[in-house]
């Protein structure tokens, strides 16, 4: 069959002077292609910021409601600590003594105690409060530890969140513990929960505020967050109405409005505590900012077929141009992909199916590469065999609340040697807070990570024992807790007795010998998940971090952990003639309570280390900020 030129069609096209409406056509079927995919591609470029910007939401959400928990836990704490009290409804004086003791406790505003009659008895002046009809109170009477919310509609400002558990004793609940957080103080929380970075907003179904993080352009004296919702222009089909209508039925969504010449993009997402809802709201132009080079593409491809309909053979021939540069544009991405060898993941949890783009087949091989999604346990087989707890590390920081991760893998390659990728990912949570899938991009880093950790393990660990030296220790402790600051941690110094008369008497080869053999002990007492530092000649340091699990337990295991220092350490060195006993003397400290970074906490564990020192060595003692040190000639000394 004889093939037919296009080159000719055209000249017969030509020829027969009906080119004109043949190029007329052509260039009107491009341009309603165009059109409608420039619109197609537009509505979905802001359905998925939409559907990000409720994601982010829910993560802000889910730090969120750990706060909360974490205040119901501290008011059940200090119910406790109000149960040790003979508190009754008739001396106030010693309420108001028991609740000063307890007033800088967590992030409440303030801490009250009421009797069982809803006597409120606080250590603020004012009127006297009776809450016997408050649910909260009831609730809280009949047993359980409840949150609710206070609106104070005659304080612009000052609507609050309210925490109520019961005082126990042995004989049975004999009044209520409250904590209040005021508008202002869950602007703090609200902080926490963005790390800052956003303009938060808690509100209830009826529209109630209950506070603006402190980025945030509202009012806070407005009560009402319809206030501003009757005042926003809306687009993408939002009101008012429909908004608050979503919300009373617990559902979320975003949408884009304008407001004082602000284009803004409001997005909305339950709480799950009663009906409490969390706003955040951004720049427009900033959600779609990793949009924008789509969205201007598309614009400008628009204008190129508006020009060639004006211009229609010149233009034509700018099309083709286009095409073959566009061709050639790909043609280079994709070869410098394979030299890279960088590929993008979606991995689901449920199903364990990893789908891969990207040079899968330079690095895995054909045959995955022909799969296109192939189960997590057939790629965890080609990784290093100290690298394939990936999955359970991968799963410990979903656990953990995180976000977002990065780590360093090696892969074999198809020579069967082993080369070193980054692999990054996010976590995309439901509304239950449930990773739904994990999103990333792996990239070979062979050399550089190589080069990385040889310069890292210099850098960071002690050159003798192994472990963390002292910066990298403090700078570790100070992470942990900026990135985790809801945490619960206990700090150790841990000193050895008698060091020194080792290195006189036995010399410094047996010292050595005696700090690798502590370090050792020390690696074996606490988990993969602490933090062990060696900060001086004899002095190591030990940062607990207590798993969610065990917080209720946390007391009991950090003694536990000292017993099992002093008990470990103490060992008997000697070269045949001298005998020389090497024990441990511990200091303690509370992050929180005695301590909100290194520094502080360090300090108070060195007070502490003193008095084990003071008291025979061989021990551990806690921080106790009611001993005054100084009369204890505490300057910051140690004695062998």
């Amino acid at each position: 069959m004889e093939k037919v030129k296009v080159g000719d069609t055209i000249e017969k096209v030509r020829s027969n002077r009906s080119w004109y409406f043949f190029i007329a056509g052509v260039v009107v079927i491009f341009m309603t292609v165009i059109t409608l995919s420039y619109y197609s591609t537009k509505d979905k470029i802001n359905e998925v910021v939409r559907y990000n910007a409720v994601e982010v939401t829910s993560v802000y959400v889910q730090t969120l409601t750990e706060n909360i928990k974490a205040e119901k836990l501290m008011i059940e704490k200090i119910a406790e600590s109000l149960a040790d009290y003979s508190l009754n409804g008739n001396d106030k004086n010693l309420a108001k003594s028991a609740l000063s003791q307890l007033s800088n406790t967590g992030d409440f505003s303030l801490v009250a105690y009421a009797d069982l009659e809803g006597n409120v008895i606080s250590i603020e002046s004012g009127e006297e409060i009776n809450i016997a009809d408050n649910e909260a109170f009831i609730s809280a009477k009949n047993g359980r530890t409840t949150v609710s919310q206070y609106v104070d509609n005659q304080s612009p400002g000052m609507n609050s969140l309210l925490f109520c558990t019961p005082v126990k004793t042995a004989i049975g609940i004999k009044g209520v513990a409250i904590g209040c957080i005021y508008s202002e103080d869950i602007a703090v929380i609200l902080n926490y929960a963005s790390l800052g970075d956003n303009d938060l907003m808690l509100i209830d179904e009826n529209m109630n505020i209950y506070g603006v993080s402190a980025n945030s352009s509202r009012n806070p004296q407005k009560n009402k967050f319809d206030f501003y919702l009757s005042r926003y222009e809306y687009e993408d089909g939002g009101s008012r109405d429909s908004i608050i209508a979503d919300i009373k039925d617990e559902g979320k969504g975003a949408y884009t409005y304008t407001f004082g010449g602000k284009e803004l993009l409001l997005a909305y997402a339950p709480v799950g505590i009663n009906d409490l809802y969390l706003i955040k709201t951004e720049k427009k132009e900033d959600a779609y900012e990793p949009y924008k080079s789509v969205r201007v593409g598309i614009e400008r491809l628009y204008m190129l077929f508006v020009i060639v309909f004006f211009v229609m053979l010149a233009c034509t021939l700018i099309l083709v141009k286009h095409v073959i540069k566009t061709r050639e544009k790909n043609s280079k991405y994709n070869m410098i992909d394979n030299e890279k060898k960088s590929m993008t993941y979606t991995y689901n949890p449920t199903s364990r199916a990893v789908e891969l783009s990207g040079a899968v087949e330079q690095t895995f091989g054909p045959s995955i590469a022909s799969l296109g999604t192939v189960n997590i346990v057939t790629l965890i087989d080609m990784l290093h065999q100290d690298d394939q707890d990936l999955v359970k590390d991968i799963t410990k920081r979903a656990m953990a609340g995180d976000s977002k991760f990065m780590t360093e893998i090696r892969i074999k390659d198809l020579s069967g040697d082993y080369c070193w990728y980054k692999l990054t990912g996010i976590f995309v949570r439901n509304s239950k807070g449930n990773v739904d899938k994990v999103l990333g991009n792996i990239q070979n880093s062979n050399e550089e990570i190589a080069k990385e950790q040889i310069l890292r393990n210099k850098a960071e660990s002690d050159l003798l024992t192994g472990l963390l030296n002292k910066v990298t220790m403090e700078d570790s402790v100070d992470k942990i807790i900026r990135e985790r600051p809801y945490g619960i941690y206990y700090f150790y110094i841990v000193d050895l007795d008698n060091f020194k008369a080792v290195n006189d008497n036995l010399g410094h080869s047996t010292g050595d010998n005696v700090l690798t053999d502590v370090s050792g002990k020390l690696s074996r007492v606490f988990s993969e998940f602490d933090y062990i530092g060696r900060i001086g000649g004899d002095e190591f340091a030990v940062l607990l971090v207590i798993p969610e699990n065990m917080s209720n337990n946390a007391s009991n295991l950090v003694e536990v952990k000292a017993k099992a220092i002093c008990d470990a350490i103490r060992n008997t060195y000697t070269d045949g003639l001298v005998r020389i006993e090497v024990s441990a003397s511990v200091g303690i400290s509370m992050y929180k309570r005695d301590g909100y970074s290194y520094q502080e906490l360090y300090k108070h564990a060195d007070q502490a280390l003193y008095m084990s020192k003071k008291n025979g060595k061989n021990q551990y003692n806690f921080y106790d900020k009611n001993i005054d040190y100084e009369k204890v000639k505490y300057k910051g000394e140690r004695h062998e």
